[in-house]
């Protein structure tokens, strides 16, 4: 919630405006109005301060493109305003910032993970039907797959889910790793028997 305002005279009924605002020290200022605004926040809504904690930003770093996950209490040293002077060097350009829940999060990158698991199995499914020379796609594919759960996905799923993740891409794994085996030991029987 805003933080509060003040006109004058400098002191109405028995309120007066707090020296900090009377003193021109932009800084202290700014201070005060943010302390001001947390506590007319937990004061008048403190469920806005409890959900917060659930709350996490996605920002996109220009420079490399990547987008970051912040959570809400680790937001220190993200500030969005401009000076009122401010230079083009100071001036953080945002074009779109999202507010998500964590919750949302772990879905959609569940949802991500579950799709691509479906497309491995269907190549290894075509691989086995049609005898189809894919090994090598798929065995990429699949460490691919387990590179971006262990370092985009890492922090936001759950070890449990990780393992069971883990265990069905191993599976496919394992059953590409028979079926390259099978057909070099028919490649070897074939080559024998043609002598």
């Amino acid at each position: 919630l805003d933080y509060p305002n003040y006109t004058k005279p400098r002191e109405y009924e028995g309120l007066k405006v707090p020296e900090v605002l009377i003193s021109g020290h932009h800084k202290n200022i700014e201070k005060w109005r943010k302390e001001e605004s947390i506590k007319r926040t937990k004061q008048r809504r403190p469920d806005l301060v409890e959900n917060n904690k659930q709350i996490s930003y996605v920002i996109s770093k220009e420079k490399n493109g990547e987008m970051a996950l912040i959570e809400y209490g680790k937001m220190n040293g993200y500030n969005l305003n401009p000076k009122n002077d401010a230079k083009r060097e100071d001036v953080i350009n945002v074009t779109k910032m999202v507010l998500i829940k964590p919750s949302f999060v772990e879905k959609v990158a569940k949802k991500n993970i579950e799709k691509k698991l479906q497309q491995l199995l269907k190549k290894l499914m075509i691989m086995v039907d049609e005898d189809d020379d894919n090994e090598t796609k798929i065995l990429d594919e699949a460490a691919r797959l387990r590179s971006i759960i262990n370092t985009h996905y890492s922090n936001i799923l759950k070890d449990e889910y990780k393992k069971s993740i883990e265990n069905r891409v191993l599976f496919i794994v394992n059953e590409v790793e028979k079926i390259k085996l099978k057909k070099e030991e028919e490649e070897k029987e074939k080559s024998g028997k043609s002598r």
